[in-house]
């Protein structure tokens, strides 16, 4: 139980840093921009700018008083904020802050969305574009990555067209990896994705397929994505088929079709 105590009070310990840098970092950009702010023409939209205060704000109130849940959401909308002023926020940062959220999150809110995820900055992923110009010419590069290098790597790709992504812890995930959500013509889009990065020859089975579907369900999401660097039994593609548009499957060849099409 000690053990655990401190494992906890070390989580806080990051969480309330990483929030402390967080307003360093938007108390200097504040400074940069003073001139344009008296004058109201700031570079980025006044409403988001301002959403971004009162978010900051209110994830140090919850982190003072320590409501694990309440700092698990208001992360999400905090670091969204980060993209949209422009703040500086190195990987290391995040990938602390996302651990130590996912520790301290209760478990009756692990299974709700927004205590699961934590929002990826675009610039945590920028040193993928270099892995995505060598696995355009090389695909065996894929083969090479780690697992959750390459779940960010299908992060990257779709924030690339325009999504906002958001990553799973690597354990306790909720069945997906990565959520995607968009716009269509106004209407909302949410993408829940799995991914494996598997070898040559391993091909996904049925129960992966029908076990996704599953959390789409119970997730209420628009469409569910499978993606795996081998392939799919023919059971699992008989079945996402009969399922469609609601499940689709990606295996390394649509995979590299991506990659050529990703803008950077």
């Amino acid at each position: 139980m000690d053990a655990l105590k401190t494992k906890q009070s070390r989580a806080w310990q990051v969480i309330n840093l990483a929030s402390k840098s967080l307003q360093s970092a938007f108390e200097r950009w504040k400074e940069q921009f003073a001139p344009l702010l008296a004058v109201g023409d700031v570079p980025v939209d006044p409403a988001d700018l301002k959403e971004f205060e009162q978010k900051l704000t209110l994830l140090r109130a919850a982190i003072t008083r320590r409501q694990a849940a309440t700092v698990a959401e208001l992360c999400n909308d905090v670091l969204r904020g980060v993209d949209r002023v422009g703040l500086n926020m190195r990987y290391g940062q995040w990938d602390a802050l996302r651990q130590a959220i996912a520790f301290i999150t209760p478990r009756r809110a692990r299974s709700a969305y927004s205590g699961l995820c934590l929002y990826l900055p675009r610039r945590v992923l920028r040193g993928h574009q270099a892995i995505v110009r060598s696995a355009r010419k090389n695909p065996d590069r894929l083969f090479a990555m780690t697992p959750r290098g390459f779940e960010q790597l299908i992060a990257f790709v779709f924030q690339q067209n325009g999504f906002d992504v958001s990553l799973t812890p690597q354990t306790r995930d909720g069945g997906f990896d990565v959520v995607a959500e968009n716009r269509v013509l106004g209407v909302p889009f949410k993408w829940l994705i799995e991914c494996k990065r598997y070898a040559r020859g391993r091909n996904i089975t049925v129960e992966t397929t029908r076990s996704l579907l599953g959390v789409l369900v119970d997730q209420r999401a628009s469409r569910a994505l499978l993606i795996t660097t081998s392939g799919f039994t023919k059971a699992a593609r008989t079945f996402a088929d009969r399922n469609s548009p609601d499940i689709h499957l990606w295996s390394l060849a649509d995979i590299t079709a991506q990659l050529r099409a990703c803008p950077l």
